[in-house]
């Protein structure tokens, strides 16, 4: 988890813009599972 945190950071500096999409596709794709699954919605650890 530790590494993934110094890539995303890494990632941040170099693609910010990049990561702004990553982000809103990634915050899309959960809102999506929210609303299609409702209560049976996991959140990963």
């Amino acid at each position: 988890m530790g590494a993934l945190a110094i890539a995303f950071g890494i990632l941040v500096i170099i693609f910010p813009q990049l990561v702004g999409i990553l982000v809103g596709i990634f915050f899309i794709i959960v809102g999506i599972n929210i609303l299609a699954f409702g209560n049976r919605f996991t959140r990963l650890p």
